[in-house]
């Protein structure tokens, strides 16, 4: 009697544990990133209801436990949807997982449902990652329904986060606003969603922007169907409607490839960083030729007088900037690049290549 009941009992946990907890009022629990078992994974494998967003992921690795601090934050904005569960799997103490899923490095992410398996090869980007997971997802993951997953965009934490936002105050305007938001998803270099609900629309037009950031939002009031970009990096904040130069991107006799090539020209030249945290990806920009490039080395970022390095930055357009620390590998080799070997309080160095020098 007392096997059976623990039988029981221990089935009831695993179909929680993999299902997620659904309380009295029907609404599953949402924000829990499940830590699982290969038991638990074979049941992931014959869901066919929802996907299931799986980290492979091992205790003693670095970057695994930068991925982990990164997970808590896109739980944080995939919980308003129902379609997808989020679970992690240390393949440390559940080494069958490496075969079965052909492993070759940590952290590895997967998206996986009954007949589908789909394998994450970006960078630990929040965005990349999210931008990733969605395209297996509902369509609905694309509308701003409330106002606390606005907030949550708008306060993410991620350096050079942007986040282009289409505002429609009319029906018959949807089905546009869902091409624009498929069309700015195509592009890549930004989260892209669309808000239909008035209430949501007043709280990012009249507190967020006007009140928070004081922008004059009278145009804003007028308009039935318009776009804002919000950009944020660790020197800039700034919103930006779209303006004539993609006006034709409300016209339906506007092919799609034409709106690809304007959407693309207008919020690559507005994500810019202004100010460029250095890092590997940047590395062959910054020591290309015909750049110069003004380089503010910091121990601590809370040194710096940002002000100052924008009004800079904003006045000599002909050079770039970058600020670097000092505790990455990438960063130590900057130092080394610059002939510095210690670094004590902030520092400016300028760089200059170009191309046909006479010796």
């Amino acid at each position: 009697m007392v096997k059976i009941i623990y039988k029981e009992f221990l089935a009831l946990f695993l179909y929680l544990l993999i299902n997620g907890y659904s309380g009295n009022d029907g609404v599953e629990k949402k924000n829990e990133i499940y830590s699982v078992t290969m038991k638990d994974f074979n049941n992931i494998l014959y869901d066919q209801e929802k996907f299931t967003f799986l980290v492979v992921y091992t205790h003693w690795c670095y970057r695994s436990n930068l991925l982990l601090e990164n997970l808590e934050k896109i739980s944080n904005l995939l919980k308003y949807d129902n379609n997808i569960r989020i679970a992690k799997i240390n393949a440390a103490v559940n080494s069958e997982i490496i075969e079965k899923l052909s492993v070759y490095s940590y952290p590895s992410l997967y998206m996986i449902k009954k007949d589908e398996m789909h394998k994450y090869n970006g960078v630990n980007s929040i965005k990349k990652i999210l931008l990733w997971i969605y395209q297996y997802l509902d369509k609905s993951i694309y509308e701003i329904n409330n106002k606390e997953k606005l907030t949550l965009l708008l306060e993410l934490e991620e350096y050079n986060n942007s986040i282009l936002f289409f505002i429609s105050r009319k029906d018959k305007d949807i089905n546009l606003v869902n091409n624009l938001v498929e069309i700015c998803t195509l592009i890549g270099k930004t989260f892209c969603f669309y808000i239909k609900q008035e209430n949501v629309i007043h709280f990012l037009v009249n507190t967020v922007m006007s009140n928070n950031y004081h922008y004059d939002t009278v145009e804003l009031q007028k308009k039935d169907i318009y776009g804002i970009l919000f950009k944020n990096d660790d020197f800039d904040e700034h919103f930006y409607i779209t303006d004539e130069s993609v006006n034709k991107l409300y016209d339906p006799e506007c092919s799609k490839e034409e709106k690809i090539e304007m959407l693309v020209k207008w919020v690559q030249k507005k994500v810019e960083p202004l100010v460029i945290k250095f890092s590997e990806y940047y590395f062959p920009l910054l020591f290309s030729s015909n750049t110069v490039t003004l380089f503010i080395l910091y121990n601590d970022i809370n040194e710096l007088n940002k002000l100052d390095i924008i009004k800079c930055a904003k006045k000599y357009k002909n050079i770039t900037f970058s600020i670097s620390g000092n505790l990455q590998v990438y960063e130590k080799r900057l130092l080394s690049e610059l002939l510095i070997e210690q670094l004590k309080k902030p520092l400016m160095r300028i760089t200059e290549f170009k191309n046909n020098i006479t010796i």
